[in-house]
């Protein structure tokens, strides 16, 4: 499995459509979900794959993003079929960090003591490997990412 994880991760970075080929096969019956899509892909779909799809604000971490984020990462943990799961972004960018429009109103105290980030490391979390497929720009705190997910080995 690690072997064919390697390279369809490896092939994901050389190829961006790699991708469009796997979904043709893919049969979901998740959640109808505004910021993430999500897919059984694979020849035993047993892989879950999770788009970020916010490609006109360059897939920028909103609340709702997250929240949906997390929601599929739920959906992919508990399905006993899925053994791996595979992050990647919508468009030209994997993700373009937190988005800052939806945070100027807000001060320090209301992020820090509410729950506003609470769920933004679900990632870091989850109990099945997850595998950043990065297409395109990966900013701000989309680097932190690579601390969280595992790297294919190799």
């Amino acid at each position: 499995m690690a072997g064919i994880m390697r390279r369809l991760v490896l092939s994901s970075l050389q190829t961006p459509s790699i991708f469009s080929a796997f979904r043709c096969l893919s049969t979901s019956n998740s959640l109808l979900r505004e910021f993430v899509l999500t897919e059984k892909v694979g020849e035993k779909k047993n892989i879950g794959l999770i788009t970020l799809n916010r490609p006109k604000a360059l897939n920028a971490l909103c609340d709702a993003l997250m929240k949906d984020l997390s929601d599929a990462i739920d959906e992919f943990e508990k399905d006993k079929d899925i053994g791996t799961i595979i992050l990647t972004g919508q468009g030209k960018a994997f993700a373009a960090g937190a988005d800052i429009k939806e945070m100027q109103n807000k001060n320090f105290a209301e992020v820090f003591s509410g729950s506003f980030l609470s769920h933004w490391l679900r990632v870091s979390t989850c109990r099945k490997p997850v595998i950043a497929a990065v297409n395109g720009y990966a900013l701000g705190g989309e680097l932190d990412y690579s601390d969280q997910i595992s790297p294919a080995d190799g």
